[in-house]
């Protein structure tokens, strides 16, 4: 079976995470995956913190790619490598995996810190987007709307954190969502071989909306195989 990772932070873009692009696809290639997906943080601290105070949003967001696209050029078909996000907003300090996304959408999306869920759910719906809570029952998280979202985070691997995910997958099963498993890596400490499963490799984001949808695919904690529905 082909492996994919479906949550990655990588150096500079994620303040928290603490390998560069580079060197975590080559972690990604040493341990086996078809496809990795960049989620950094798109969040108020990318604003804040990285990005330098005079810089409007696209020229914010042409930073905050700049990650992706390094990984992807090292990568050089070697492994698939995704475009993808963590979206937190200013209300609260939930995230949110959003898969699907092009370049061109975010360099066009804008500043949304100052939005809510409920007004960018519809809009990452129209570019065709899922939209999963990422670790939904870790501390400091409120557990959103279920019609706000297409899925949760059902198994986040996270070291650091207690995500909780024996209450995730609970909640899962009972709203009858869509979930998947991520290794939330920052680095090298934070593999844990953890993902999703599927017959074919996932070669680009329609074709992993495709599966996530369909539901055709398994998941894995690193050292087991799970049917997640």
């Amino acid at each position: 079976m082909f492996k994919s990772e479906l949550h990655v932070h990588t150096s500079p873009a994620s303040n928290c995470a603490h390998t560069e692009p580079e060197e975590t696809i080559e972690h990604y290639i040493e341990h086996g995956y078809s496809t990795v997906v960049i989620t950094n943080h798109m969040s108020p601290t990318l604003f804040d913190t990285i990005v330098p105070q005079d810089c409007d949003y696209r020229q914010a967001a042409e930073i905050y790619l700049d990650d992706y696209r390094r990984a992807k050029k090292y990568a050089n078909g070697r492994i698939t490598v995704l475009c993808g996000m963590e979206l937190r907003v200013r209300k609260n300090m939930n995230d949110y995996l959003i898969y699907g996304l092009d370049e061109q959408f975010i360099l066009n999306m804008g500043n949304v810190m100052d939005k809510t869920i409920k007004q960018l759910y519809p809009v990452f719906k129209s570019c065709g987007a899922l939209v999963f809570q990422a670790h939904p029952f870790r501390n400091n998280m409120t557990v959103t709307d279920p019609k706000l979202l297409d899925g949760i985070e059902a198994g986040n691997f996270c070291t650091t954190h207690d995500s909780r995910n024996d209450i995730a997958a609970v909640w899962a099963k009972k709203f009858g969502m869509l979930t998947v498993y991520g290794s939330d890596y920052h680095n090298s400490d934070y593999m844990r071989n953890a993902g999703i499963l599927t017959d074919r490799p996932i070669t680009s984001n329609s074709q992993l909306i495709r599966v996530l949808s369909s539901k055709r695919f398994k998941v894995t904690d690193g050292t087991e195989v799970f049917d997640p529905y």
